[in-house]
């Protein structure tokens, strides 16, 4: 058991590079390797060069969602043999109660520290629960003192994508004068998920502390381009049904990849890959995929 512990598969955020999982190997202070340390440190001020509008290369992160299930399996991947355990190697980052948080402290003393992880961000969810960008936070912005948050040390997120099809007119009247009165309590504001923006950017520009803007496929990317340029985050969201499919199309990625790097130069771009409801058992599609995203980046930038 604390050989498993301490040589486990750990699921991490590889932000600017990909998202995955890797093996990690601690000494016996539970103190990672100083190479990866340091790596760690270049991704965090990416992030945050980045989030703070500053130049940097176009960022990446790919969430696995229900992926996962499909990429690590309990029958076949996961070393613990009791069920609690099993679960904790899986999930303790995400869904840990305050008791399962000290059960955890418990089990691991004198092995690895640790945290109880909070939140980046909060919703309205006013259309729908469903918001889940995990590890886009990081800013110098925020000025977060992490003794002492507030809402105007948080991110906010607003979005409205099952109503995607009603007129500008409609959102602006029924829906955006709720996300406003939200948007003006959080300190820095995202906007969208899977909605068309095009149509009502108008209003939803107008926003208070509006940084971050989805990029879905049914917006207008071009569009978005022009209107965003280096004045916010275009958070393209790249299409998933390209890696849940059983035969990736590499030719297809390549060329929708290639046409969005080309005319966002100038913009504030990272390309988020989730909604992977299934990867057809093939996480080895992912992993290309994220290859192909390095390659055009390196052919574009």
């Amino acid at each position: 058991m604390l050989e498993t512990v301490k040589t486990c598969w750990q699921i991490i955020w590889l932000t600017g590079i990909q998202y995955g999982y890797q093996r990690c190997t601690t000494n016996k202070n539970g103190k990672s390797a100083g190479k990866q340390e340091r790596a760690e440190e270049e991704k965090v001020r990416l992030w945050k060069d980045h989030n703070d509008l500053k130049e940097t290369r176009p960022l990446l992160l790919v969430d696995m969602e229900n992926g996962w299930n499909e990429a690590v399996r309990f029958d076949r991947d996961i070393q613990c043999e009791g069920y609690m355990a099993q679960d904790l190697v899986v999930v303790i980052n995400e869904k840990a109660s305050e008791a399962a948080f000290m059960l955890a402290k418990e089990i691991f003393d004198g092995i690895v520290e640790v945290r109880m992880r909070t939140w980046w961000f909060w919703s309205s969810h006013m259309v729908l629960a469903y918001a889940n960008f995990r590890g886009l936070g990081l800013t110098d912005s925020l000025h977060t003192d992490r003794n002492h948050v507030t809402l105007k040390t948080m991110w906010g997120l607003c979005e409205a994508q099952e109503c995607g099809d009603i007129s500008p007119e409609m959102f602006h009247e029924f829906i955006y004068p709720y996300h406003r009165q939200t948007a003006e309590l959080f300190g820095l504001t995202c906007y969208a998920c899977c909605e068309g923006i095009d149509e009502k950017w108008e209003w939803v520009k107008e926003l208070p502390n509006l940084w971050r803007v989805s990029i879905s496929q049914w917006s207008d990317m071009a569009k978005m381009s022009d209107y965003l340029k280096g004045d916010f985050i275009y958070s393209y969201k790249a299409n998933s049904a390209h890696v849940t499919v059983p035969d990736m199309n590499e030719e297809v990625i390549q060329g929708e990849l290639r046409r969005m790097f080309e005319k966002n130069r100038e913009n504030h771009v990272e390309v988020v890959l989730k909604d992977l409801h299934t990867i057809s058992n093939k996480p080895e599609q992912v992993i290309r995929w994220v290859q192909i995203v390095r390659e055009e980046l390196e052919r574009v930038y």
